[in-house]
């Protein structure tokens, strides 16, 4: 199988070597003539009808308030003071359905079913979170040790 995957791979380069031109492969580079400088240029597209000074004058201008601009919309703005209501301070509590493993050793699966591939397999007493649990008896779960989520026989967790 190695085999296959590297003549594969080397017959691939092959072809894009040889449609791309080989040996005679020359790369187009695209070439910019100025026939004017900058400030010019600036001066014709602001303003046309005004002199170079004066139009070098607005473009000034215009990159300071532009800066400025810039500058106000990053600077961090004070927190408005308000009462917090009560409703506010109470915390929301979660309600958690905390199981343990209750068989030998239990696989967890990446999918509701034994055709899904296993992620690990959990000894006796392992605390679980079960987040969900489908039709077919399939509970998807969280492990708190490992941070791993995945699926397992509901009828296999017991009581936390």
């Amino acid at each position: 199988m190695t085999r296959f995957i590297v003549l594969t791979f080397g017959f691939l380069g092959w072809g894009y070597y040889e449609l791309s031109g080989g040996a005679d492969f020359v790369p187009e580079v695209a070439t910019v003539e100025i026939t004017e400088p900058a400030e010019a240029v600036v001066a014709q597209v602001v303003a046309p009808a005004v002199e170079p000074e004066v139009a070098q004058d607005i473009v000034a201008r215009a990159e300071t308030e532009t800066l400025m601009t810039l500058a106000a919309a990053y600077e961090p703005q004070p927190a408005e003071e308000t009462q917090p209501d009560i409703v506010d301070v109470v915390p929301e509590v979660a309600v958690q359905d905390m199981r343990s493993v209750a068989a030998e050793r239990v696989n967890m699966r990446s999918g509701p079913g034994t055709g899904y591939r296993v992620l690990d397999t959990l000894p006796r007493g392992t605390e679980a979170e079960v987040l969900e649990v489908n039709a077919d008896g399939w509970a998807r779960v969280l492990i708190f040790q490992t941070g791993q989520e995945g699926w397992m026989a509901e009828r296999l967790l017991g009581d936390s």
